[in-house]
């Protein structure tokens, strides 16, 4: 799993490789998904190394070059524990991804430390809420109004926000009524192969429309 093998890529300095290597594989089929499928987005997780290397901007654009990807239909996510191991050299990288017009999105948000001051610099359009809310939310008072104060800071940010690790109907019921813009999780699509998931994007899984199978609750 990710979670096992990018740590090991981090430490010896493989990781910069295994990134070009993954944005070639994924820009070449986005763009499969994207001649068949109206309106796609594709967003890719940011190793918290490639935020110390200011090499991290010329790898992204060779890679967009290679497959004449349009950098506003790309979103790159990073997590506040890595913009937090070295915040002013992050700031500037992230700068120059937003200044190629790539979109930016916090992943897994509520988890880490960064500061209200420090968000609000930062050249982000995305939050996305960590599952540990999500998947609490629809028993635990205090973890609904975790979700609901972020999505409201996020809109008054002007940030669209996702809801991670959504799992059954309430939850996407509850994430609808709070004004959440989008949503990911079980409930909508499990991990698939590319040919499953362009059949899958044309016909949306029973119970929802359009809008929330392509993850907008």
């Amino acid at each position: 799993m990710p979670g096992e093998f990018i740590s090991a890529a981090e430490q010896c300095d493989l990781i910069h490789p295994l990134t070009f290597w993954s944005l070639n594989v994924a820009f070449r089929e986005y763009h499969r998904l994207s001649e068949a499928v109206n309106n796609t987005r594709l967003s890719l997780n940011l190793s918290a190394r490639l935020l110390d290397s200011h090499e991290t901007p010329e790898l992204i654009q060779s890679a967009i070059n290679i497959w004449s990807m349009k950098p506003e239909n790309l979103t790159l996510e990073v997590t506040e524990s890595a913009m937090m191991k070295d915040p002013k050299k992050a700031l500037e990288i992230l700068k120059t991804l937003h200044s190629m017009g790539i979109a930016l999105s916090i992943d897994d948000f509520g988890t880490g430390y960064s500061s209200l001051s420090y968000l609000r610099r930062l050249p982000v359009k995305e939050l996305k809420i960590d599952k540990s809310f999500v998947q609490q939310m629809a028993t635990d008072l205090p973890n609904r109004q975790i979700v609901q104060s972020v999505i409201d800071l996020a809109h008054n940010l002007d940030m669209r926000v996702v809801a991670e690790g959504i799992e059954d109907e309430l939850t996407l019921d509850m994430l609808r009524e709070m004004g959440c813009d989008f949503g990911q999780g079980y409930h909508i699509a499990r991990p698939m192969p590319l040919e499953k998931a362009l059949s899958w994007a044309n016909k949306p899984a029973p119970g929802l429309s359009p809008d929330e199978a392509a993850g907008n609750p």
